[in-house]
């Protein structure tokens, strides 16, 4: 906390470094002259962040018939920040499968498909949820 005084008033500031999301918090900033006491009160809430996930090899694939497809790429949590406890995180694929390749908290993960017979162009998405 910093504080600017004058002459019998001033202005404060407060800062905090949120971990990982939790239950609300209440902050309270006493400022105390003599036997008179003063106070400030808010709520803290430090929410979830959406981990991150991203493509490293082609962000096309193309295959032909009954042939594998492959791509990979890499995923992190937040919480992977390294003053931070990193979260497990699970990997899903809209279709085909996803594996994570190193890591728990942030790595790599790759991605397979065997393809059917020829067909549209599809849209591959890979989900990351937070388990923490």
């Amino acid at each position: 906390m910093s504080i600017t005084s004058g002459t019998g008033s001033g202005t404060w500031a407060w800062s905090y470094t949120a971990g990982d999301e939790g239950p609300q918090q209440t902050v309270t900033i006493f400022a105390i002259d003599d036997e008179v006491t003063g106070s400030a009160t808010f709520e803290l809430t430090a929410t979830e962040v959406t981990p991150l996930v991203s493509v490293t090899q082609s962000a096309t694939v193309t295959v032909g018939e009954g042939g594998g497809a492959a791509n990979a790429g890499s995923f992190a949590d937040y919480s992977a920040a390294p003053s931070t406890l990193a979260e497990s995180i699970t990997l899903s694929a809209s279709i085909g499968s996803v594996s994570i390749t190193s890591g728990t908290g942030s790595g790599t993960w790759a991605w397979s498909y065997t393809a059917g017979d020829e067909g549209p162009q599809q849209t591959v998405t890979i989900f990351a949820i937070d388990d923490g």
